[in-house]
């Protein structure tokens, strides 16, 4: 098992030229050549709503990145009112992050 878990891993903090700072958390399997498990909380959710049994086992075998949106949990902004917006800062974040395929 990977020894940093969805509790233990530490929230980390990229900012966009938007002044959006987006919180996430990145861990899982590094010898994997599997892409990232971009998981993306439902509306209003948290990157702490996941439920850990799921998210840790996922992480046994890839690397996982879990995010909270703008405006929601440790994120700074506002909330997209519309998915295609919400895509856009999705797209903006993995961009940041320099992640090119999840």
């Amino acid at each position: 098992m990977t020894s940093v878990t969805q509790q233990t891993a530490k929230t980390e903090f990229v900012t966009g030229a938007d002044d959006v700072r987006y919180a996430y958390r990145r861990f899982g399997a590094t010898h994997s050549s599997n892409r990232p498990l971009l998981m993306l909380p439902h509306f209003r959710a948290t990157m702490d709503t996941w439920d850990p049994i799921i998210v840790n086992t996922l992480a046994l075998d890839r690397p996982i990145i879990l995010f909270d949106f703008p405006g929601v949990g440790h994120s700074t902004g506002r909330v997209a009112s519309s998915f295609a917006k919400m895509a856009d800062q999705v797209i903006n974040f993995l961009s940041l992050i320099k992640v090119t395929q999840i």
